[in-house]
């Protein structure tokens, strides 16, 4: 299947198994409000869009959203959940996004460049649709020996397309680069995503003693971890803030 047809199939997934998990669902507000919250509070209080914006998960993790977001997606299926989540929604091919120039004040991209097999006409336009200043935060998977190790044996499911990646520090920094300046570049995630993150996939979480107290341990954890320099080469993701650079 294309990215588009596996990411329909997957929407019933993420919203009946992934996010009902309690301690799953906690885990990834708390990842989406850290992603919030990396954009500075001036651009927050403007127009914001979730690109990729999935089942709408960004409008149960930061109440504006339901206000004043924007998601835009491709799959009919996402947005058939994100439906209420978040305020305005359009299905969309992210490559030709329904929005004039300098539109927005900053785009969240959680979990979405390693769809696509190729993110450059996409980062082009983030920056076409963010005004002058505007800030980008993105997350993706990296690729460390443990985490490919770990893909290719969950890509033998049908849940993944062949489109589905992880990048390097050096590759998710070039991917964001063009148009963008750099300013963070965040390791995260060691203990509590793969504990609590996937149960969809891989449910450790029925195993843990009070899943939801656990997870939040482990998160407390992992963001200590983010600061030993040789562990956080072996993060799960990374997180980059980037800040639109003049034309």
């Amino acid at each position: 299947m294309n990215e588009k047809d596996t990411q329909d199939a997957n929407a019933i997934h993420y919203e009946e198994r992934r996010y009902a998990v309690p301690a799953t669902a906690e885990y990834h507000r708390a990842l989406t409000r850290r992603l919030i919250e990396l954009i500075s509070p001036a651009r927050r209080a403007g127009r914001v869009l979730d690109c990729g914006c999935g089942t709408g998960f960004f409008g149960l993790a930061w109440d504006d959203a339901r206000a004043r977001g924007f998601g835009v997606d491709l799959s009919r299926n996402m947005l058939r959940y994100a439906r209420g989540r978040i305020a305005r929604l359009a299905q969309a091919d992210a490559r030709a996004l329904p929005f004039r120039d300098d539109a927005f004040d900053a785009v969240l991209a959680r979990d979405f460049l390693h769809h696509l097999p190729n993110p450059a006409p996409v980062v082009a336009e983030l920056w076409r649709v963010l005004r002058a200043g505007g800030e980008l935060v993105a997350i993706d998977p990296h690729a460390t020996p443990p985490s490919q190790f770990a893909r290719r044996i969950v890509q033998r499911e049908d849940r993944f397309s062949p489109d589905h990646r992880a990048f390097t520090r050096r590759e998710y920094v070039a991917a964001l680069s063009d148009g963008f300046s750099i300013r963070e570049l965040i390791p995260f995630g060691y203990l509590a995503f793969p504990a609590v993150g996937l149960p969809d996939i891989v449910d450790f979480a029925r195993f843990l003693p009070s899943p939801e107290r656990t997870g939040r341990a482990l998160a407390a954890i992992d963001e200590a971890l983010e600061r030993v320099p040789l562990v956080n080469r072996f993060s799960w993701k990374l997180i980059v803030k980037a800040v639109k650079s003049d034309a």
